[in-house]
């Protein structure tokens, strides 16, 4: 059986809109044999506010400094989007033992605080 390696809960923790850019934890997937990968964005109270939209990126890399990185997934969320918890990027990590996400803001956010989790599906 395939052995998965991941910090508490699946999750990249959680981010608050309004100072950061990343979130803080980076996910070591070893050398698990995953066929797919989701990353989820939550919002867990709705309320997100303030700005336009944030894109979302994840970032793949065999290095744990992610010195070497190839984006492997992304996507762009409205504030709608972001509240309603509805955000859901596809990706394919077999190529890199290590995943981070971050984003980078549209518009000025006030307030909300979102969180990030991986979802994975193990085998063929």
């Amino acid at each position: 059986m395939p052995q998965f390696m991941y910090d508490a809960l699946n999750s990249f923790g959680s981010a608050t809109l309004a100072s950061d850019t990343a979130f803080p934890d980076t996910i070591d997937l070893g050398d698990a044999d995953i066929s797919r990968m989701t990353v989820d964005i939550k919002c867990p109270a709705a309320d997100a506010a303030g700005g336009t939209s944030i894109a979302v990126s994840v970032a793949g890399s065999n290095d744990s400094a992610f010195a070497t990185t190839e984006t492997i997934g992304s996507r762009t969320l409205t504030l709608a989007a972001v509240n309603k918890s509805d955000a859901r990027i596809a990706i394919n990590p077999n190529r890199y033992r290590y995943v981070k996400v971050t984003f980078t803001k549209t518009g000025t956010f006030t307030a909300g605080t979102v969180q990030a989790f991986i979802n994975t599906y193990l085998g063929k």
